[in-house]
């Protein structure tokens, strides 16, 4: 009689693996249906050794526009946070942060190695411009860049991209990584022709991103349309300075010219009577004849000095490669004659006697020598 018992259970169990099995319902539509809850210490799908309470190896299909929810129940939260749904509150996909009402629901990333978004993305709007890999619309909020010290920008940022940008906090301005250095985005109008700002970073000082008169910062060291004008010493920028200017052996009686006429002078120092003071005219922000753009001027000697100590080498190298990218420009000699030997090289504002002082790159070593004020030299500007 028992075997007879056990032939029939073993049927009625090969039987149960054969077809639809339903629990708590007649008409079961899967192999195991369940109408109601279920409870168990785990849940495992596709998998012989859970790892989680929850743990499915495969695919997992949620149709319609139900929602996946965490956290239910958990005050004081919104009564929508924390879900995620298909086309619940938008026509895509719908992830909720936490929050106490709809207007502070938060969704946190953290990823060290990055998070990847193919496709455009956008901030604010449910249709990102197709132009836009990134479009962020508010018309009550703004953009804002990460912020830092230039220290901070300067030493901490490891490898910068080209094109990468900034909030420097202590140079109040933004900041932009072209050409291996961090040069400053002004925020405000440079004053004359396309000049940009630069910075370098082991002095701090801000310039200007070429000579002025030059077409375009320097390529080389003997780039021609990086040369710029060449400026008699404390002259205002009139028209004498450019290259192709016409001469004159009239001394001006004004430090103030509007000739346009380069001044020849192989006698004397001077390019106007040197019964008129001029030691001044070149010095600060708010020097008479400051040629630089607004918020520019002439660098001093120290200013220039420092300049030439942060350099890799103190020679025409090593300012053609320093920040400032300086080229070697040649002069304009006292009777008027464009020249390139002995290189001369940057005015700065200081005069010593009848003389200027000028930063002077070479082959071999980089001085700060004095010459005459009738000379035409190159000038790259300085913010104050």
């Amino acid at each position: 009689m028992k075997k007879v018992v056990i032939f029939i259970m073993l049927i009625k169990s090969i039987t149960i693996f054969a077809q639809n099995v339903g629990i708590g319902t007649t008409n079961p539509q899967s192999t195991l249906h369940v109408v109601g809850k279920i409870a168990g210490d785990s849940l495992a799908i596709g998998v012989s050794n859970p790892s989680a309470k929850v743990h499915i190896d495969g695919d997992v299909k949620i149709e319609g526009i139900n929602t996946i929810e965490f956290g239910a129940g958990v005050l004081p939260k919104e009564v929508n946070a924390g879900k995620i749904g298909y086309q619940r509150f938008s026509s895509g996909l719908d992830i909720v942060g936490a929050g106490t009402i709809s207007g502070n629901r938060k969704i946190n990333f953290y990823n060290e190695g990055g998070a990847t978004f193919n496709g455009n993305v956008g901030i604010g709007t449910l249709t990102p411009d197709m132009s836009a890999m990134l479009h962020v619309h508010s018309t009550t909020k703004g953009f804002l860049l990460p912020r830092m010290t230039s220290y901070q920008r300067n030493y901490t940022i490891n490898v910068p991209v080209e094109g990468l940008a900034v909030y420097c906090s202590d140079c109040k301005g933004l900041s932009q990584y072209i050409n291996g250095v961090w040069q400053e985005i002004p925020s405000y109008p440079i004053g004359v022709g396309d000049y940009n700002a630069i910075i370098n970073p082991k002095t701090g000082r801000i310039w200007l991103d070429r000579n002025l008169g030059a077409s375009q910062v320097a390529t080389s060291s003997t780039d021609p349309a990086s040369f710029g004008d060449l400026y008699q010493w404390g002259r205002n920028a009139d028209g004498h300075q450019l290259r192709t200017s016409n001469t004159t052996s009239i001394l001006a009686n004004d430090f103030f010219t509007n000739n346009g006429l380069f001044i020849k002078n192989t006698t004397s120092s001077y390019w106007l009577s040197a019964a008129i003071p001029t030691d001044n005219v070149w010095t600060g922000l708010s020097a008479e004849n400051n040629p630089c753009p607004s918020g520019f001027r002439i660098p001093t000697s120290t200013e220039w000095d420092q300049e030439r100590l942060s350099w890799t080498s103190n020679n025409i190298d090593g300012a053609f490669n320093s920040p400032l990218k300086l080229p070697v420009t040649g002069f304009r000699n006292t009777d008027g004659v464009i020249g390139n030997s002995p290189v001369r090289g940057y005015w700065s504002s200081d005069v010593s006697g009848d003389d200027a002082i000028h930063i002077a790159p070479s082959g071999n070593t980089t001085t700060l020598n004095t010459v005459t004020r009738a000379i035409g030299l190159a000038v790259r500007c300085i913010k104050d």
